[in-house]
Parts: structure tokens; C-alpha cells; sequence
């Protein structure tokens, strides 16, 4: 299995620390990146950062860390001390994120032996500052380039994989010697070590993103394609607001607030043979709508029921995918069968001519 597009499904579907006084004013336009020292991935609540699409930050609280580079703190002043001197930190060439001092890539250059590049492609910085270094991230900026743009976008992010694998850092790709639409996926653990995962996981940065867009959003519940539900007195097309969202164990769990406030709680797997939005327990709008459908007809929906008389449609909606489809002859004549379990139910001219248990 790939990894499934989900969260690009469901934006169509829905559309459908301590201050330092050194640092300048804090600013909200960024966008985190992951970074690279020497080849390896740096694992830090302090990521480094693009501004308004344009200049590259680095945390100081990061840099803290690399060889040769010492940071000091002595009130409002901070002062780095590298191989090329010390300099001192003041508003110029400096943001406030997250309560964090951040400086200029091109600062950071200046100041120090370290040198690198910023790949927007897999939205990460490779620095380095020996040969060793240089040459580590050569290979794994080439093996960025021959990756689809999916992975070169997970490039050394936070993912969640199938329910076996507790959360993991992708820090390196290939592609797969045996089969040509396959890659190795290396990642590290939160122990440190490595490993290879199967090409089948949940970013963080599409979980990020998909809270964004759903939550706090109302829905209405579409019940023939939630895996679980947690609540005997949820009903179909029932109208929610989405209040939170959990990835576990290969499921995405939704909680939900109903009109009279009660919680409930449905979920649906992330991975499986069709795309995510076969999967996708919401409709982004109220059908009753945009559909001008009789009482009756709305009332066996809802009830998740099916009469004859009912549009194919109108029987989708109460039950959902059918099991099988065939073209059928029966005794009303030429008419399409769906099946559902033990359930044969026809149709003539596309609507519901008889049902058989």
C-alpha cells in the first residue's frame, strides 16, 4: 500500500519558553522546518523557520547544540561564540518565535563554519560544517530528487505509520531495488535508532492541517462510512461539530458535539484498498438542502432504510456502498442488483423496483 492522499481528499470533500529581551517583536507569518546537521536530522521542540516566504531562521536554542557554537545568556544580552570570534545578538537579524530567539540563516553563516542549503522541496535545511557532513547531505539531497513530491514533502517530519509503529521521523528515502514504484523508507525512532517502515503512514504535518480545516466545523454524520461509532443514539445525517481528531492505530478518531451538547465519538480507518474519501464519515453540507426529497423519503434515510420506490441515490445514501453490483434479469425485467449481505435489491430505471432477503 501507498501512502493514502487523505488529507488533500478531505479539503475537497469539506470544500464540497522565556522571552529574550535581545530579540525583535515576535512575528506570526512563518512556517517550521525541519533541519539537517551534518546529515542527521535534528530532533527539537525548536524548529527552524521560513518568514513570510522569504528569509530562513534558525533557534538559537538549536544551534546551541552543534559543534563549536556556544550561545550566552547574561540578561539581555546574548552573545555566540564560534571559531570565527564571538558576536553579539541584538534586534537586527533576529525574530521572536515561540518565546524563542531566532537568528538569520545568513547571520548563523557569518558567525560560524557552518554552511548549507535550504531545500523547499522537502521544506528543510541541511546545514553542515565538515566534509563528512557535505557529503551526507549530497547523497540525501539526491535522493530527495528522485522521490515523489509526497515524500520529498515528509522529509524529515514527525509521521504516524500503521498500527504497529509508534510515532517516527522520516531521515531518508530511496528508491526500492525490487519493485520501481516502491521506496525504503528510513526512519528514527524515539529512542534514536533506525529503521525501515513500508511506504504507509500519517504525516503530522497532514494531521496538522486537517485539525485546521475540520475543527470546530459543522458536519453532518455519515454513518455507513464511520468503521465505529461511539454512541447507540448518534443518527445518520445528524448535524455535529467536529471537536477534536486523534490518529491511533492506523484509525482516525473524530469527537463530535451534538446539537444538545452530548458528546459522541465515530472513527474510520486511514489505509485501505480505495482512497480515504470512500472512508470519510462526514458530508460537508446539510442535504436536505440541496435536495427537495419527500418527508417520507428523508425519514427512511435517516432511519437507514430502504422502500421501494426510493432513487439509486436515495438508497445510497441510507445504506451506503453496496457490497456487489451486477447487471440482472429477473422477473420485473432488465434491472440493475445491488447486494447487501443477504440483501438482493433492484432497480428499474434507476429507481428501487424490489428487495429480497
Amino acid at each position: 500500500m501507498r501512502k493514502s492522499y487523505w488529507l488533500v481528499l478531505v479539503l475537497v470533500l469539506f470544500i464540497c519558553f522565556t522571552p529574550i529581551a535581545g530579540a525583535a517583536q515576535p512575528v506570526n507569518t512563518n512556517k517550521e522546518i525541519s533541519t539537517f546537521y551534518n546529515g542527521k536530522l535534528q530532533i527539537s521542540p525548536y524548529k527552524s523557520v521560513i518568514v513570510n516566504d522569504a528569509a530562513t531562521y534558525v533557534p538559537l536554542r538549536l544551534i546551541e547544540s552543534f559543534d563549536h557554537i556556544k550561545v550566552q545568556y547574561d540578561g539581555p544580552s546574548i552573545r555566540v561564540v564560534t571559531d570565527k570570534g564571538t558576536f553579539s545578538i541584538d534586534k537586527q537579524n533576529t525574530i521572536l518565535h515561540q518565546n524563542t530567539t531566532y537568528i538569520t540563516f545568513k547571520k548563523l553563516q557569518q558567525m560560524s563554519a557552518i554552511t548549507g542549503k535550504y531545500i523547499s522541496s522537502a521544506t528543510s535545511l541541511f546545514l553542515w560544517d565538515t566534509a563528512v557532513g557535505a557529503a551526507k547531505t549530497d547523497e540525501l539531497v539526491s535522493h530527495i530528487s528522485t522521490v515523489p513530491g509526497s515524500l520529498r514533502e515528509d522529509f524529515g517530519k514527525k509521521i504516524f505509520p500503521t498500527s504497529e509503529f509508534s510515532s517516527r521521523w522520516i531521515i531518508d528515502v530511496t528508491k526500492s531495488a525490487v519493485d520501481p514504484d516502491d521506496y525504503n523508507i528510513e526512519v528514527m525512532k524515539p529512542d534514536g535508532t533506525t529503521e525501515t517502515i513500508p511506504y504507509q503512514y500519517v504525516s503530522e504535518t497532514d494531521l496538522r492541517a486537517s485539525k485546521n480545516v475540520l475543527l470546530n466545523q459543522t458536519m453532518w454524520i455519515n454513518k455507513s462510512k464511520a468503521d465505529t461509532i461511539f454512541s447507540s443514539n448518534l443518527k445518520h445525517l445528524e448535524k455535529v461539530t467536529i471537536t477534536s481528531i486523534k490518529y491511533k492505530d492506523s484509525s482516525l478518531y473524530y469527537t463530535l458535539r451534538k446539537q444538545n451538547g452530548t458528546q459522541a465519538t465515530v472513527s474510520h480507518a486511514v489505509f485501505g484498498t480505495g482512497p480515504i474519501s470512500e472512508r470519510f464519515p462526514f458530508f460537508g453540507k446539510n442535504l436536505k438542502s440541496l435536495y427537495n426529497w419527500k418527508q417520507s423519503v428523508w425519514k427512511s434515510i435517516e432511519n437507514e432504510t430502504v422502500t421501494v420506490g426510493m432513487e439509486m441515490f436515495q438508497v445510497w445514501l441510507a445504506w451506503g456502498e453496496p457490497d456487489r453490483t451486477y447487471p440482472s434479469a429477473s422477473h420485473i425485467g432488465d434491472a440493475d442488483m445491488w447486494i447487501y449481505g443477504n440483501t438482493y435489491l433492484y432497480f428499474t430505471n434507476y429507481k428501487l423496483s424490489l428487495i429480497q432477503d
